[in-house]
């Protein structure tokens, strides 16, 4: 049966609408072309993890960003005209430039306190699990019980109030790295005992990299954190982040950000 909901209309159309600007392009002396390119001042400049997946990644070869939190984001943003130029920077730089007001949005954030009161952030978009992976599993009832222990995450991320508050009571020696990649070979040749992830994100690596028996999440669920979307403060563009926020607010009622995450889950 075909499935006519809002979320499979738009991504259809917007396929049809790629191809069909292409044809049109190609057709076009060179002095044309640039005519119909998006004017600069429709365009939002937004950044995020990009090894983040499902949630958000990005393909190099074809300069592609996508994903649950890129679709939605991008549903939202062409609802009131707009465009989205995707840069992928290194998080740690991404978080700089968009602190800086150089970048209009974070394409998804874990909620913490500070963030909560230094970002303009929409209400919470997804809920993400927090888990502890290891190769060697150990008992784990509380933080506590990685005191003493070699932990790996990403530099720049927060984990949540929580861990992070862990992280500064020096419990546990922590090595932030700059890819995912670099963090299941620590995790793999022992130079750590466990690494911190969002559970979904994870098992898509460890899968991707045929791993599954030998990197493992311990049962102890780390937090149950609330992932959003930030706005800059740059001060022209906030009755259009506004607007924004209000369309993912009536996304999430209506179904449409649970149909994306459904659409995607489904074809992992």
């Amino acid at each position: 049966m075909y499935d006519s909901s809002p979320y499979n209309l738009w991504n259809a159309n917007k396929k049809a609408g790629i191809i069909l600007l292409l044809l049109l392009l190609s057709l076009l002396p060179s002095s044309f072309a640039g005519a119909a390119e998006h004017p600069k001042s429709r365009l939002l400049l937004v950044t995020g993890r990009v090894e983040w997946k499902p949630y958000l990644e990005y393909n190099y070869e074809k300069r592609e960003a996508s994903g649950i939190l890129y679709d939605i984001l991008e549903y939202a943003v062409q609802e009131h005209g707009y465009e989205i130029s995707f840069n992928p920077f290194p998080w740690k730089r991404a978080v700089l430039l968009f602190e800086e007001n150089q970048l209009d949005i974070i394409c998804g954030v874990i909620w913490n306190r500070r963030r909560s009161v230094e970002y303009n952030l929409s209400s919470p978009i997804l809920t993400n699990e927090l888990r502890i992976f290891v190769t060697k599993p150990f008992p784990m009832k509380s933080l506590d019980d990685l005191s003493g222990k070699n932990g790996d995450g990403v530099r720049g991320a927060s984990y949540g109030d929580r861990f992070d508050a862990f992280l500064v009571s020096g419990k546990t020696n922590f090595t932030r790295l700059a890819t995912d990649a670099n963090i299941l070979d620590r995790l793999r040749k022992g130079y750590s005992d466990y690494f911190i992830a969002s559970k979904m994100d994870a098992l898509n690596r460890i899968r991707e990299r045929g791993l599954e028996g030998e990197i493992v999440p311990l049962p102890y669920v780390v937090d149950d954190v609330k992932i959003h979307i930030a706005f800059s403060h740059a001060p022209e563009k906030q009755q259009l982040f506004e607007k924004i926020k209000n369309t993912l607010d009536q996304m999430k009622a209506n179904g449409t950000v649970q149909h994306i995450c459904d659409t995607h889950l489904q074809s992992n």
